[in-house]
């Protein structure tokens, strides 16, 4: 698979997120609904397959306003749940890439949500053709060095925090979760990840902190994933 590499600092999403973690956190300030409405990927999948294409990275650097470990995230998070990716689609979002995840719930250390419940969770971050960043972005000079055939035939993979590799079907986390808080076209009974630091994933039989400022990241067994709820601490 032909890849090209190109590393963009998108301003535009720096500040999508930094509007994002500040109405997650304190849920004071409000913003004004996004113009453009979701292009989301849903049937078909255009980015299960990219052997061929050309792919350009593209990472952003979100603001945090708090420290990420994992505790943290827990107190300010309205749920805290364990369970498995059922599935996963990619969404555009004015120019920026979101990841859609439908996600059954098999325990919960923090709020209302059922057990054996499948809940949609969405995050910054993920694949979106080069012509639809193109055309929301209005920048093609940016990419004047490319022919038209060659933009037609480019992925941008948007990637937050490190985050280089996006969450698959079937694997088994632990999320941090808010509810949606209205101010973007997901359904009203959707969350959204605080960060990629507010995620765990099972490995080795221990759910990991992978992502993150923290120097020392946070793990637990399967065998005590329920130490967990003794961080909701106010």
């Amino acid at each position: 698979m032909k890849k090209v590499r190109i590393s963009i600092i998108s301003v535009i999403a720096v500040l999508l997120i930094g509007v994002l973690s500040i109405n997650l956190f304190t849920k004071e300030k409000q913003i004004e609904e996004p113009k453009e409405k979701i292009n989301e990927i849903e049937e078909i999948n255009p980015f299960e397959n990219l052997d061929g294409k050309n792919i350009i990275t593209s990472t952003s650097i979100p603001d945090t306003f708090y420290p990420e470990d994992f505790a943290t995230l827990v107190k300010h998070s309205d749920a805290v749940v364990k369970g498995k990716v059922l599935s996963v689609n990619f969404e555009e979002l004015d120019g920026n890439a979101w990841t859609k995840i439908k996600f059954h719930v098999d325990d919960i250390f923090k709020g209302n949500i059922k057990i054996n419940e499948d809940i949609e969770i969405h995050f910054m971050g993920g694949y979106m053709t080069l012509e639809e960043h193109i055309k929301t972005n209005d920048d093609a000079f940016r990419f004047e060095s490319m022919s038209s055939a060659e933009i037609k035939n480019t992925v941008l993979k948007e990637v937050i925090s490190g985050e280089d590799e996006f969450v698959k079907k079937g694997e088994e986390l632990v999320l941090c979760i808010v509810k949606n808080p209205g101010y973007y076209p997901f359904p009203e009974d959707s969350y959204l990840r605080i960060l990629a630091s507010g995620m765990l994933k099972l490995q080795n039989n221990k759910y990991v902190q992978l992502y993150g400022g923290v120097e020392e990241k946070y793990s637990v067994s399967k065998d005590k994933i329920s130490n967990i709820k003794k961080m909701d601490v106010k």
